[in-house]
């Protein structure tokens, strides 16, 4: 199986502080890798890398399989790397339609004119509306200011998932939400897993993680100090390797500590 995502002894330094040291992690298809630990351990480093908003001091990134080389926030985003950050990303004074296709508009050429496709749009945003329970209560027309936070998060997953993308990157996609809200963003990550995407998925809350995650890798002092698979750890024994004592720099839990098997 190629990999959506694969690092390689990635590094990052911001001048004498160290970010990342020696990174290698993979994300295969169709699974969700939930990237967990306290502030300062490297999650959100690891996500600007994958999204080219940074690129690495050392190591290689590669995107499934290619190894690439002048990474950017726009090369990512075509060759199918999409984020989904906490602040909910949609515009809130302009349709559903139109966020939904916001840079990837159908467009027809008419004479020298290239025209909006309009009705094929919003009959597409309708049925994706449908798709996440919101087609009954509102339209394509209706504007982005009316949709709740997990109504919004949903609505960013499903577009991601409907334009061709082959990772989702979530930065605290549930940050602030209610449990029902929280439901619906995780029934939109389950769909986008089924669809073969793979998620990157940060979140400080570990039962979130735990429930939603095939793999969780926890990180400590900008390196993976472990990675486990679900069915191998409790939530109590993951809280524990995140908080615990015993995730210091220099050290690595293989799972021996926790009586638990390392994925």
């Amino acid at each position: 199986m190629t990999h959506v995502v694969e690092m390689r002894d990635v590094c990052l330094w911001y001048g004498a502080v160290r970010a990342l040291d020696g990174v290698s992690m993979t994300l295969d298809p169709g699974e969700v890798l939930a990237l967990v630990g306290d502030n300062g351990a490297g999650k959100s480093s690891m996500v600007k890398i994958m999204t080219g908003s940074v690129r690495p001091t050392a190591g290689q990134l590669l995107i499934c399989g290619d190894r690439v080389d002048g990474w950017s926030p726009r090369k990512a985003r075509v060759a199918g790397i999409d984020v989904v950050y906490q602040d909910l990303a949609l515009v809130d004074d302009i349709s559903l339609w139109r966020n939904f296709f916001l840079g990837s508009e159908l467009r027809r050429t008419w004479r020298a004119l290239r025209l909006l496709r309009k009705r094929e749009m919003m009959a597409i945003c309708e049925k994706r509306l449908g798709e996440i329970g919101l087609g009954r209560s509102l339209s394509a027309a209706s504007r982005a200011e009316v949709l709740s936070g997990g109504e919004r998060q949903a609505l960013a997953i499903l577009r991601a998932v409907s334009f061709g993308s082959v990772g989702l990157l979530l930065d605290e996609p549930v940050a602030s939400l209610a449990v029902t809200e929280t439901q619906r963003v995780f029934d939109a990550i389950r769909n986008a897993k089924a669809r073969g995407l793979g998620v990157v998925y940060v979140d400080h809350n570990m039962a979130n993680v735990h429930t939603i995650a095939d793999r969780i890798a926890v990180l400590s002092a900008g390196r993976v100090q472990a990675v486990f698979t679900k069915e191998g750890i409790s939530l109590a024994e993951l809280v524990y390797a995140v908080e615990g004592s015993h995730l210091r720099e220099g050290s690595a839990l293989d799972g021996s500590e926790l009586g638990v098997a390392g994925g």
